[in-house]
C-alpha cells in the first residue's frame, strides 16, 4: 500500500507542479508501470515456490525442484526486461535468487494490481484510497481479505493470476 501510495502520490505532486507529460511526470509514470509489471512477475514467482513447497515430496526432492523453479522465473523476467522502462529491474535477473530476496520484494510491491484497480474504481483521487486503507484498518480482520471481498461484492474484477 505505501509503494503503491508513494507512486502515485508522486504522480499527481509532479502533474501539479510540472504538468501533465512532463519528463518528470513521466518518469514517475514509468517508474509505477516497472512497479507494476515486476510485482506481477513476483507474485507468479511466489505462488510457483508455494506450490512447490505444498507438495509431499522430500525436502532433497523440493530444494531441487526449487533450483529449476528458480532458473525458470529468471528466464521469466528476462523475457520481461524490453518492457521495463526504467532501471530499478533490468539487472534482477543477474541476482542470487533465494526466498528470502523474493519475499522482500513481494512485502513491498504485493498487491499493486488490485490497488491500481481501486484506485481507478474510486475515481483516481488518491485522498479516497487513502480513505478507504484508514477505514479498512479499522476492520477486525486480514486487510487484503477484507479488500478482496469489497472488491468481489462490487464484481470489481481483478486478473486471476493476481488473486
Amino acid at each position: 500500500m505505501a509503494t503503491f501510495i508513494g507512486n502515485r502520490g508522486a504522480i499527481d505532486f509532479l502533474t501539479e507542479k510540472y504538468g501533465p507529460g512532463s519528463k518528470e511526470v513521466v518518469e514517475a509514470i514509468h517508474i509505477q508501470e516497472d512497479d507494476l509489471l515486476f510485482s506481477d512477475w513476483i507474485e507468479r514467482a511466489c505462488q510457483r515456490l508455494t506450490h512447490l513447497y505444498a507438495q509431499e515430496i522430500s525436502r532433497d526432492e523440493k530444494l531441487k525442484r526449487r533450483e529449476e523453479v528458480f532458473r525458470s522465473i529468471k528466464d521469466e523476467l528476462r523475457k520481461l526486461q524490453d518492457q521495463f522502462k526504467i532501471e530499478g529491474y533490468k539487472d534482477f535477473d543477474e541476482m542470487d535468487l533465494n526466498n528470502a530476496i523474493l519475499m522482500a520484494y513481494r512485502r513491498y510491491i504485493h498487491g499493486l494490481k488490485k490497488f491500481e484497480i481501486l484506485y481507478e474504481y474510486l475515481g483516481r483521487d488518491l485522498k479516497r484510497i487513502i480513505e478507504f486503507f484508514k477505514k479498512i484498518r479499522t476492520l477486525e480482520g486480514e486487510p487484503s481479505s477484507f479488500l478482496d471481498r469489497w472488491m468481489k461484492e462490487r464484481e470489481i474484477t481483478v486478473p486471476a493470476s493476481l488473486q
